[in-house]
């Protein structure tokens, strides 16, 4: 399993370019217009990912907040604009270059740490993560939400998203076991870890270890959930 993570991250790494042009082209960072006509189904996610934005705007404003997997910095502005201090934790300092550039905001700390690996080291009253659950390993779902309790300071909120379904810019072939392969536009191939999860069944893992949990669709591909600690 070491491996297999060690891959994911060495795929983001390499991705980051890649992936932060497809935020741009999408018309993310706020101020960005988007870069070029717009497929319907690229006008479809940009209105899905607005709702959920609101949703997330909703839990603030907030004196802490801490971004796990932040990426290249889409979600990291929600975040800069909603908190007095903010956390920012990816694995991969290629995201986190340009997760600074865009940002550009002094209330970020920057971190960058492999999120199996990484302790907090202060309480939060907003955590974030957006694509990521999907990205932990069945066997390491607790020990994640377990990391999670411990980031959160007494009546703080979890708000994350994710996919329902493949909707990744770099299609992926499934290989079982909650593996699959993706290749960047180069021809490079790596392996990932892709779980993942239906609406219901997730709502009750969630409360069996404590959370209350309210998670709902976006559309087709996405979901969105808003957790507090019971």
């Amino acid at each position: 399993m070491s491996d297999l993570i060690a891959d994911q991250i060495a795929y983001y790494r390499a991705r980051a370019p890649e992936y932060d042009a497809d935020i741009v082209r999408f018309g993310g960072y706020g101020s960005h217009e988007p870069q070029g006509e717009l497929s319907q189904r690229d006008v479809e996610r940009n209105e899905q990912f607005a709702r959920m934005k609101q949703v997330l705007r909703g839990l603030g404003p907030v004196h802490r907040a801490l971004e796990l997997a932040c990426g290249s910095g889409n979600w990291t502005a929600e975040l800069a604009g909603m908190a007095d201090e903010l956390v920012a934790v990816d694995a991969s300092p290629e995201m986190l270059a340009f997760n600074r550039l865009r940002v550009a905001s002094p209330k970020v700390r920057y971190v960058t740490s492999d999120l199996f690996a990484w302790q907090p080291d202060r309480s939060f009253d907003l955590v974030m993560f957006g694509f990521w659950l999907t990205h932990v390993p069945g066997d390491r779902f607790e020990a994640f939400w377990n990391l999670v309790r411990g980031c959160l300071a007494p009546g703080g909120s979890v708000f994350f998203l994710d996919n329902l379904t493949d909707d990744s810019a770099s299609p992926e072939l499934p290989l079982g076991d909650g593996i699959v392969k993706r290749a960047l536009k180069d021809g490079r191939e790596f392996q990932l870890v892709k779980v993942y999860y239906d609406v219901v069944e997730l709502t009750q893992r969630l409360q069996r270890l404590g959370w209350s949990a309210n998670i709902e669709t976006c559309g087709r591909n996405y979901l969105y959930g808003v957790c507090k600690r019971t």
